[in-house]
């Protein structure tokens, strides 16, 4: 099994899968409570072997979620640097001649 990321591709039927999930949890994300969750995680990581069952899938926000991923992703790679972005001049900046 891979350390973070999923080896099967989502069902065929995943679009509805998403829809009844979101619908069940009336698009509040399980993470923050929030309502307007529009994305569908999986509890337990596909690529921890999770399964695609709706018991599986709860509604989260894309910020919990993007939050919730990448900290899988460190932990499965503890080693890895995380990504900086490359430090730029702000386009504001007045420089003296």
């Amino acid at each position: 099994m891979s350390q973070g990321r999923r080896t099967q591709p989502l069902p065929r039927d995943w679009g509805r899968i998403r829809k009844r999930v979101l619908r069940r949890d009336q698009g509040i994300c399980y993470v923050c409570g929030r309502p307007g969750a529009t994305h569908v995680d999986h509890v337990v990581p596909a690529s921890r072997g999770g399964s695609d069952d709706e018991a599986n899938l709860r509604a989260i926000c894309g910020e919990c979620h993007g939050r919730k991923t990448a900290g899988e992703a460190n932990a499965a790679n503890p080693k890895a640097q995380p990504r900086k972005r490359a430090e730029e001049e702000h386009p504001g900046l007045i420089r003296p001649e």
